[in-house]
């Protein structure tokens, strides 16, 4: 596997950013001092902050959520992808 996919999920209130088990379990087995997340939860308001805040807000979700340094997901991956959870669609691809 070249990426890592991250589901994208809105609803009224916040974004949801989650990992399949199957996902979290091959995360586990490349890392195994690993501890993925099965998701992060940003309220809009908060989202809204983040993008003022920080050059990206996605760069800091998915090693919170993966639960792996960028430097060490390099060795064994090419990239991040966060995947619309309704279209099926990538909506942001992170290059490792």
């Amino acid at each position: 596997m070249t990426a890592i996919q991250i589901n994208v999920s809105r609803n009224f209130d916040g974004i949801t950013y989650s990992l399949l088990p199957s996902i979290r379990e091959m995360i586990r087995k490349l890392y195994p001092k690993s501890h993925p997340a099965s998701r992060v939860f940003v309220a809009y308001d908060k989202d809204i902050d983040l993008q003022h805040t920080l050059n990206e807000p996605l760069n800091h979700i998915y090693p919170t959520l993966i639960g792996v340094p960028d430097k060490d997901l390099a060795l064994n991956l090419q990239a991040v992808e966060f995947v619309d959870s309704d279209t099926g669609k990538v909506l942001k691809k992170v290059e490792l």
